[in-house]
């Protein structure tokens, strides 16, 4: 995973079970942590983290960097799976955000590199499904709230319903009508210029995180 180099921290938040997104980020975060621990012991059959005393396990970060801004978002994943497999209620999570240093993963000393057609597949797949998931469950409250025509709807929800389109298609951003404005969140706008192009060029973990957070407040 690109960029998973840490540099000094920006700030540490938490995510909560008020959340209207919570379900899907523990979904999202503990399928890519079983992936590619998973993928990490099949391909080198060892892992040095199933040698850690146990009292060590709360201590490893478990990394997502973002894609268009120097920043990394990291878990304590075993915590978290520790807490589920014992029936602990999960009421939060909370991670921490540093500055990405690194663009590649191969620069990182002792890697484990994964890089074949379906490298992080599924991990997408799982994202999609999260997300399509939310959007539904979200999506009366929003036209209650602002009308059936997205174009009255807040710029974060707008862009929302396009990412939603995209996963529903394939990950390939579908805008049917050529005549609508271009929807604009943070850094990304897209058009009906981007027809065809595969959101996760743009998009993965940190920004899907970002993107439900400020969604959540318009939700309220």
């Amino acid at each position: 995973m690109g960029g998973i180099a840490k540099g000094r921290e920006l700030f540490t938040e938490s995510l909560t079970s008020a959340d209207s997104f919570f379900d899907e980020i523990m979904t999202i975060l503990i399928t890519s942590f079983g992936f590619v621990v998973s993928a990490q012991l099949m391909k080198s059959k060892y892992s040095p983290v199933l040698e850690y005393p146990e009292e060590e396990y709360a201590k490893v970060d478990f990394p997502f960097a973002a894609i268009g801004e120097q920043k990394i978002y990291s878990f304590k994943m075993f915590e978290i799976l520790g807490k589920v497999a014992n029936a602990v209620p999960l009421d939060s999570i909370s991670y921490t955000a540093y500055e990405k240093t690194l663009d590649n993963i191969s620069n990182v000393p002792n890697a484990t590199i994964l890089e074949n057609r379906d490298t992080f597949y599924f991990i997408r797949k799982v994202m999609a499904g999260c997300y399509l998931s939310y959007y539904e469950k979200i999506k009366d409250m929003v036209v209650g709230r602002y009308g059936s025509d997205p174009l009255h709807w807040p710029p974060p929800l707008q862009f929302a319903r396009v990412v939603r389109n995209a996963f529903a298609h394939h990950s390939i951003i579908t805008i049917k009508n050529p005549n609508v404005p271009p929807v604009t969140w943070r850094h990304l706008t897209y058009g009906p210029q981007d027809n065809g192009k595969n959101i996760f060029t743009d998009l993965f973990v940190v920004e899907l995180i970002d993107l439900f957070k400020d969604v959540e407040p318009m939700l309220r």
